[in-house]
């Protein structure tokens, strides 16, 4: 409000004063009454006012308690995880910046230009407190459901109108509110073609499941001394190697870039290469070569036990049940898979004794010692392995060395 404004304000004062003491003057005549000679009270306290423009400012500031000042004391905040949400706090004044308390009607109103431009969402506060001028709102926290998220498509500015009264310029507030969006991420949305990782993926110790397959080239690298690489080209699944190439090399490497060993691919086969080192602690080892398709994929072979002794019978494993039979091959593993060496458990018919030299009995499934059924030196062939243990008669299990023949 301006010097122009006041001084019209009390030239309006003024005159509706001389109005009113003319009217007084005129009924007074009629009545046979002197008029009277000084100016009447209402309009000597109008033109006692008029000069003062002090006063008059806190007149005119009681009548228009609209024109008031606000701004933003403090940055919106980006809402919260559960509610699209943006907190704003502001400072109110009057026109000379003096701080206002009360109860005001506010609405908040974003636009996607800093003047015109369309509203995009609006929203009314019908008892905002101030004290000191400060205050404080949740703007979203009267609309059902907060401020949708196609809102902060881009960058938006606010309006703010207290008590009727629309505050200048708009606020820009930037689009970091869009944060909002990622509890509603929807479904398919997240393709391939949107998945760039070019630094390293950190799983905080957490399983990396049903991922298909790994794309080489791979490289796994530990605090250990040791990498592997590859030749050639392919990809490492779930259920294997898969090879589309001639080889490929998995090299384990020492700190000095000598070889410790490597496993070849290829199509058709492959093998391990010690590179001249010894295998240790590999415990037992079991034939695929003697089970069939079936049993070899399989995890267990149902029709055995632990500790069985194993024969060749046309053409698959049958439990062995003639004495000192040459078409023993193995002894059966805890799922019934065909060891061919190892120190394993073997069932017995006793008595046996370390040392002893084990074959088939006529009990199925169960060896004895060749010193119970033959004299001399056993027949080629029929020994599956050497006693670890004593056990005295009857039927049992104990440590043998099996050695396949």
């Amino acid at each position: 409000m301006n010097k122009n404004t006041l001084t019209i304000i009390g030239e309006t004062l003024t005159r509706i004063g001389e109005t009113i003491d003319q009217h007084r003057a005129d009924r007074a005549a009629s009545a046979g009454e002197a008029a009277p000679q000084k100016p009447g009270r209402v309009r000597a306290f109008l033109r006692w006012l008029t000069p003062n423009g002090g006063t008059l400012l806190l007149i005119a500031l009681l009548v228009l308690t609209q024109n008031v000042w606000a701004w933003r004391t403090q940055a919106p905040a980006a809402p919260g995880a559960s509610a699209t949400t943006v907190n704003y706090q502001g400072r109110l004044a009057d026109s000379d910046g003096n701080p206002l308390d009360g109860v005001y009607g506010m609405t908040f109103a974003l636009y996607d230009a800093p003047t015109g431009g369309n509203p995009i969402w609006t929203e009314s506060h019908t008892a905002v407190t101030v004290s000191d001028g400060l205050f404080s709102v949740g703007l979203g926290s009267q609309t059902p459901g907060g401020i949708p998220t196609s809102v902060w498509d881009g960058d938006r500015y606010l309006e703010i109108t207290v008590g009727g009264e629309t505050l200048s310029p708009r606020e820009l507030i930037r689009s970091v509110p869009i944060a909002g969006m990622a509890l509603t991420v929807p479904d398919g949305s997240i393709t391939t073609d949107k998945i760039d990782i070019d630094a390293n993926l950190d799983l905080q110790g957490h399983s990396l499941t049903n991922i298909g397959s790994l794309q080489l080239p791979v490289q796994l690298n530990s605090d250990r001394p040791w990498e592997i690489t590859y030749r050639g080209s392919g990809a490492l699944t779930q259920t294997g190697i898969r090879t589309i190439v001639d080889y490929k090399d998995f090299v384990f490497w020492n700190q000095d870039d000598s070889e410790i060993l490597s496993i070849r691919a290829m199509n058709g086969g492959g093998y391990l290469d010690m590179k001249g080192h010894p295998i240790k602690n590999i415990g037992a080892i079991v034939e695929a070569n003697i089970q069939t398709e079936e049993e070899a994929n399989g995890l267990t072979i149902s029709r055995f036990s632990r500790g069985d002794l194993l024969c060749w019978d046309n053409g698959r494993l049958e439990k062995c049940s003639e004495n000192a039979s040459i078409l023993v091959i193995a002894v059966a593993d805890e799922n019934g898979k065909p060891i061919v060496l190892g120190a394993e458990p073997v069932k017995v018919v006793g008595p046996v004794h370390p040392g002893d030299l084990l074959v088939s009995s006529d009990v199925p499934g169960y060896a004895i010692a060749w010193s119970q059924i033959g004299e001399g030196t056993p027949p080629v062939g029929v020994v599956i392995a050497k006693a670890l243990e004593t056990f005295d008669g009857g039927q049992g299990m104990i440590k043998a060395m099996i050695f396949g023949r």
